[in-house]
């Protein structure tokens, strides 16, 4: 699964192959944290762990003594740090959940990459843009900035060195880079908001011992820009205060405001108080704030614990603790559990509860303390600790049933102990000691007491040894040879290479879903492959810019060459059609870890037809770069299977292989900007020449990146990408592109093919098995028996079990979910960014696979859409609404009616307070306009439930939306017009409707031949959604649309006058029905446009008018027009008939039958003689539509008073009332 911080362009699914390398028991832990579902471990290898504790629902852990009763299992692993994770801390983000947050995760590495992951499902929320330099990270805190403000959360960073960093959470945005005043490392830092100040503190215990407390302001530091835009409170509260004495006459006060301002610009933090050195035999490793009283700190030391109070600018020394410990063991950390307990621990597996004011048995208060240990093993020591205050969060997360409580914190202390037989991940919750009373939960002075039973004063206790639960994981899942590279070949085929040396060569079905057929095997190299390129000269022959280019190949077979590089440091050259190995080339002092060829680079560029060029050309096609994990290079031909040129190690990674236009040679840029220069004179068979040529003899720029190219196919027309993880995780990773597979399917089948016909398609279209392989990767089983026999009956099948997994990829970031193979259903239980995008596939694929048989297609989509979650359970992650909103305008056609009724189920298939959960978190999110997802969802919402929407929501989404409609991106453009449209019955009270209308006008009919050239197409999208516009509107309100186009004919400018005739005709010829209550306002409002006093207007106007009066003459009946006499008749709803003159673009006659009937009919004899007038009421009316002069005159007079013209009425030739039986017979 492919995450993005921008709009998906495409749809990508990512498939994983595991092996047993996945054992994360093989590295080392050096951080770990709880969350309310379990256990992460960040480990020495840069990787991320999270383990769930998962507890049968059958029993009730809170009385169970039995290990059985709970069990530990990897949900995901996260992918991204290049060195060891040193810091872990837990925080909160806000999320469209029914709780309104989720637990985040803010990991540090040692070269100071930050990185916050989601807790829930493992994604990526945010990553520092470059790591943090200088700084080898050992102390994190969060400070949450409490003032009502637009300002993110404050990340203090400190580490081995004098520099500080403040970052915003949780953007990561570096807000603030201190270089402290002194040279003395780092060691811990803690921040404190104190309720008797403006300003919070920030205390920093440096590696001599001294503690020093800085005060700054948050507010501002949060807010960059903040003196620009608004006060903080300590800001304000100086300046208040000055205020208060200010005397208007006195500029001195004011001159006093301006110098407390600048002296507030000068300094974010200032040194209150530098406090007694401890020793540096006394180092202080952790600072712990006392949360219920901000006065006292817990300082950790490797032999000592103490509890300080900074008051009055001093330290004072309350407490410190001493006990007797293991001789190897050092105090780890410590943490408070209520205002008069404290737990602190060691390496050892020991645990220190202390109660401060306490009296046991009615004993005197004093100090109290019991010890006890939270691993069963002795020969394990603590590598990482740690005690986190945890929200228990739903009332079925594993935390809530372990603690027995909801909507409290819970302190939880994990604990990773390792030695070289046993790993032991300890997760307790520990009793503060001042709860237990009696004599039967009496504090244990042995430690061996302690362990007496599950739950004692430690509370309770939970070891998980992390080998047991790994080796039985490892026996649900196929064990395979780690991969250690992968490579997409020519003919639908992959190259695979093996930890043992072995290159594989199989289809793209077997490696989806037949896994146990008989592959090519490659046999030669006795450790592991490290690097994979196929060398394919017949990819040349297809490039139409250098017709010369077939011979290069001459001399060479046409089939592809496999070059093969290992640990073993060799580079092998197979012959992939045969099997055979054609050369065995030693490479240098390193393995090989990239190759390069220049050749796919020389095809994209025009060659001159001399001899001279084409020589260059030829002989570029031929070598291959061959890059050493020490950076050096080795230049390779194909053609000679010779080592052409040999570059030493380098401490700079290899970034650029270019062609110097001027001598023919190449050229090795290295990151840092250092160049090597590669003779090839020798191989061309001429004297090096150092002449500048002149203009039209110089080689043309070819060039590759080595570092783009790494891992990748040069098969960008496939569907199908194949590469490793990472070196840390030999991983198989399959890259699926859904559209590309699914145009794939569309350009192959067709809807006339029987099932019979395209099934025995299928069988013998190796690209075709491959797909049905991932649609049956994607589709659940075991769940349905007669969707599973549809599935069958296609050639489906089951997949193997712990196969294939899915991952998610932002910005270099991979988190791969773990299914739990005890439960078929699991995969559809993690992430909810997953299954919006998995089901996006299933309801492509499925559309494309099954159209031979409607039927059936139609009953697999609707089990995935409508019963899937209901088959599921409320374990089911509801489709995320961003993901699905992300797509609501594709270009593609099918991944956008995917998205939309995937969408529209999911709104509908949640619970109302999930909805209303969506709904305010996307409309807080939607505040700027900007994002168009998040607009997306709540219009989508609001459009069906809209009594969810208060009404300061409706008007701020209705200006965001009108505001959008004006903007100049076309994306923006096609959002507001729809998501307006279809939410209109909702935001309407909200909206300038006559705007709105205007303004879809102004789309619909911009329009001309050369905007849509320029545009691509684009342009018609938009006239399209314009007009699709306007009809839902006029759905929703049927006068709106008319409304506002003859306000537009009566008011607006003569631009507007034409963009309005045009709307006009272009809404009658296809949705009538908008303008139907509006007939009479418009034909009066487009004759009076072609006032001849206004001869430009008429001349610009007239062919426009022309087209809208002919369109309402064929539409409404009661419109009629004779062009002889250039009169207009329009039928009214009140039973008048008014005649225009067209030609003096005035009245001539209003006719009243004296009828409340409506005219539905009107007809206009040759001439213009008579005018006929038809009634719903049957009555037929003839009319002399040509007066005397007195009574024109009069019509004149009263053209400006519309109410007296309705009066003056001229009786009618001949009346006549045809029965209702005579109009059914009379038909037509």
């Amino acid at each position: 699964m492919q995450l993005t911080g921008e709009s998906l362009s495409s749809l990508k699914l990512r498939l994983v192959s595991w092996n047993e390398a996945a054992n994360p028991t093989r590295t080392r832990v050096t951080a770990v944290a709880a969350y309310r579902d379990g256990v992460a471990c960040g480990h020495a290898d840069g990787t991320i762990w999270l383990y769930d504790i998962v507890i049968p629902a059958a029993k009730d852990i809170t009385d169970s003594d039995t290990d059985d009763s709970f069990d530990l299992y990897p949900k995901c692993l996260l992918s991204a740090h290049q060195s060891p994770i040193t810091l872990i801390k837990l925080a909160e983000l806000s999320s469209p959940s029914p709780e309104g947050h989720e637990d985040t995760l803010i990991s540090v590495s040692d070269d100071g990459d930050v990185i916050v992951w989601s807790a829930v499902d493992g994604r990526c929320i945010s990553r520092v843009w470059t790591p943090l330099p200088n700084i080898r990270p050992v102390s994190m805190c969060l400070q949450t900035v409490d003032y009502q403000s637009a300002a993110e959360d404050l990340l203090f960073i400190t580490g081995e060195g004098s520099a500080a960093y403040i970052l915003s959470y949780p953007s990561l945005a570096v807000v603030y880079e201190w270089q402290l005043p002194h040279a003395e490392w780092i060691t811990a830092h803690a921040v404190r908001k104190r309720k008797d100040h403006f300003r919070s503190e920030l205390l920093i215990c440096t590696a001599d011992g001294v503690v020093r407390i800085w005060s700054y302001d948050e507010f501002a530091l949060a807010q960059q820009d903040v003196f620009s835009r608004a006060a903080s409170p300590a800001q304000q509260h100086r300046i208040d205060t000055i205020a208060q004495s200010i005397d208007k006459a006195d500029s001195s006060i004011l001159e006093s405001i301006a110098d407390s301002e600048a002296e507030l610009h000068s300094s974010q933090f200032n040194l209150e108080s530098q406090l007694a050195a401890l020793g540096p035999d006394q180092v202080i490793s952790e600072l712990v704030i006392n949360p219920f009283n901000d006065d006292e700190f817990l300082a950790v030391s490797p032999a000592i614990v103490r509890l300080f109070a900074s008051r009055n600018n001093e330290l004072h020394e309350l407490l410190r603790w001493r006990p007797q410990r293991a001789t190897n063991s050092s105090f780890a950390g410590a943490g408070f559990l209520g205002k008069a307990d404290i737990l602190f621990w060691d390496t050892d597996g020991t645990i220190f509860s202390v109660c401060t004011q306490f009296s046991i048995e009615g004993g005197s208060a004093g100090i109290h303390m019991a010890r006890g240990s939270h691993s069963d093993s002795a020969s394990t020591y603590a590598v990482a600790t740690g005690l986190y205050s945890v929200s228990p969060g739903a009332p079925d997360s594993a935390l809530s049933r372990l603690a027995g409580q909801q909507n409290t914190q819970t302190n939880v202390l994990v604990s990773y102990s390792s030695s070289s037989t046993a790993h032991v991940l300890s997760v307790v919750l520990p009793v503060p000691l001042s709860s237990v009373s009696g004599s039967a939960n009496r504090p244990h002075e042995n430690p061996e007491d302690a362990k007496s039973g599950r739950r004692n004063w430690l509370g309770q206790t939970m070891p998980f040894d992390l080998n047991k639960m790994w080796d039985r994981w490892l026996q649900d899942v196929k064990l395979e040879t780690p991969v250690t590279s992968a490579l997409v070949l020519c003919e639908d085929r992959i190259a695979i290479g093996r930890g043992n040396g072995a290159v594989q060569i199989v289809s793209r079905a077997q490696l989806i879903r037949d896994r146990d057929a008989k592959v090519n095997v490659l046999d030669g190299h006795n450790s592991a492959v490290t690097a994979l390129y196929e060398w394919n000269p017949a990819a040349t022959q297809k490039n139409k810019h250098h017709s010369d280019t077939t011979h290069m190949a001459a001399d060479q077979n046409t089939h592809s060459l496999l070059l093969s590089a290992s640990k073993d440091l060799t580079l092998r050259f197979w012959d992939t059609s045969s099997g055979e190995c054609l050369y065995v080339l030693p490479t240098q002092s390193a393995p090989v870890v990239h190759m390069a060829c220049m050749m796919e680079s020389s095809r994209q560029v025009l060659w001159k037809d001399s001899a001279k060029h084409q020589a260059v050309n030829k002989l570029l096609s031929s070598l291959v770069l061959a890059v050493a994990s020490d950076n050096s290079t080795t230049l390779v031909s194909v053609s000679s299977f010779e080592r052409v040129h040999v570059t030493a190690p380098y401490h700079a990674l290899p970034a650029c292989l270019s062609l110097c236009r001027d001598s023919g040679d190449l050229a090795l840029r290295y990151t840092d900007g250092t160049k090597r220069h590669i003779p090839l004179s020798h191989l061309r068979g001429a004297a090096s020449d150092q002449t500048v040529p002149d203009e039209s003899e110089r080689y043309p720029e070819v060039s590759v990146n080595l570092l783009q190219s790494k891992q990748t196919s040069r098969h960008d027309s496939s569907w199908l990408k194949a590469s490793v993880l990472s070196q840390k995780t030999p991983a198989l990773v399959l890259d699926v592109d859904i559209e590309r597979l699914q145009a794939t399917f569309s350009r192959t089948l067709t809807d006339q093919m029987t099932q019979e016909q395209m099934k025995q398609l299928v069988q013998s279209h190796p690209a075709l098995q491959a797909a049905v392989a991932v649609l049956s990767q994607l589709c659940l089983w075991g769940v349905s028996e007669e969707l599973d026999k549809i599935k069958r009956d296609f050639g489906m099948g089951i997949p193997q079990p712990m196969s294939l997994s899915m991952s998610n990829k932002q910005m270099a970031v991979h988190t791969l979910l773990f299914p739990n193979t005890s439960n078929v259903n699991s995969s559809w239980c993690m992430s909810s960014l997953l299954n919006s995008q998995r089901m996006l596939g299933v309801l492509m694929l499925a559309r494309s696979i099954l159209q031979g048989n409607e039927k059936k297609a139609v009953q697999m989509i609707n089990f995935y859409v409508g019963k899937l979650p209901g088959q599921i359970g409320r374990q089911f992650k509801p489709l995320s609404l961003l993901t699905l909103a992300q797509y609501w305008q594709s270009t593609n056609v099918n991944l956008q009616r995917a998205a939309r009724t995937l969408m529209l189920s999911a709104v509908h298939g949640v619970s109302e307070k999930q909805r209303r959960a969506e709904l305010f978190y996307w409309t807080s999110m939607s505040v700027d306009g900007e994002d168009l997802q998040a607009l997306t969802i709540v219009c989508v919402v609001a459009g069906d439930f809209p009594a969810l929407l208060p009404l300061t929501g409706r008007s701020m989404v209705a200006t965001l939306l009108q505001t959008q409609l004006e903007a100049e991106g076309v994306g923006a453009q096609l959002a507001a017009m729809e998501l307006l449209s279809r939410g209109f019955s909702t935001f309407r009270a909200y909206l300038d409707c006559q705007a709105v209308v205007q303004r879809l006008v102004e789309i619909m009919v911009s329009i001309t031949e050369e905007a849509g050239e320029a545009s691509g197409g684009v342009s018609y999208a938009a006239v399209g959604q314009a007009k699709a516009a306007l009809q839902r509107i006029s759905a929703a309100d049927a006068d709106v649309v008319g409304a506002g186009l003859e306000r537009m004919l009566r008011e607006g400018s003569l631009e507007e006058q034409r963009r309005a005739l045009q709307a006009v005709g272009v809404v009658v010829q296809k949705q009538a029905g908008q303008l139907q209550g509006r007939v009479e306002g418009l034909a009066e409002a487009i004759v009076g446009a072609l006032e001849p006093k206004r001869a430009t207007a008429r001349r610009r106007l007239i062919g426009a008018a022309g087209v809208a009066l002919q369109g309402l003459v064929r539409a409404f009946s009661w419109v009629s027009f004779d062009a002889e006499a250039q009169l207009l008749a329009v039928g009214g709803a009140s039973g008048r008939c008014v005649v225009y003159d067209v030609r003096t673009a005035t009245r001539t006659a209003v006719f009243d039958g004296g009828g409340a009937a409506p005219v539905v009919a009107v007809a206009i004899a040759p001439a213009g003689d008579f005018v006929a007038s038809f009634t719903l009421a049957g009555q037929l009316s003839v009319w002399n539509p040509q007066p005397n002069a007195l009574a024109m005159f009069t019509k004149a007079l009263l053209w400006s008073d519309m109410q007296a013209a309705a009066h003056g009425s001229v009786t009618p030739l001949k009346t006549m009332t045809i029965p209702r039986g005579f109009l059914g017979h009379a038909g037509k």
